[in-house]
């Protein structure tokens, strides 16, 4: 899998979540890869299956899961920007 498309692809999950979560890298690890995301000053990261990227990027399924993923730490982002405030 090129790794650009996968930025690309999830990079746009990300934005359509939320527009002030920004998807700064991924790293293939053993077993799959892994999506850096961050919000001001913080980051989190997920780890991604192989399996589910690829279902999602060669046959349009997982999407949902995907979503999933993101989004918990696009929460746990969230949640922490709000504490320094």
């Amino acid at each position: 899998m090129d790794q650009e498309k996968i930025e690309e692809e999830l990079g746009k999950i990300v934005q359509s979540l939320d527009k002030g979560v920004h998807l700064e890298t991924t790293l293939q690890e053993e077993g799959g890869w892994v999506a850096i995301l961050s919000k001001g000053s913080h980051s989190d990261r997920t780890n991604l299956s192989q399996d589910l990227l690829d279902g999602f990027l060669n046959r349009g399924e997982g999407e949902k899961e995907l979503r999933k993923a993101l989004g918990k730490v696009i929460g746990k982002l969230n949640r922490m920007v709000q504490k320094r405030r």
